[in-house]
């Protein structure tokens, strides 16, 4: 595993375009981020070579 500073990664459009736009009033959403508040993140950002998001778009962009 190896560490990354936010601003190095990209979200991937494709996951954009499935989860549509964040936000906090949205009920999944802030579910999502009071755990993460709560408990850290409890699954890594996957990422490829080109510092792309993979899996965990949502994550991603609620902590920005």
């Amino acid at each position: 595993m190896e560490t990354r500073q936010v601003n190095q990664l990209t979200p991937n459009t494709h996951s954009i375009r499935m989860y549509g736009q964040f936000s906090l009033t949205n009920d999944a959403d802030f579910a999502l981020f009071s755990s993460i508040r709560a408990n850290g993140i409890l699954e890594p950002i996957v990422i490829n070579n080109k510092n792309v998001i993979v899996s965990g778009v949502r994550r991603f962009m609620l902590l920005k």
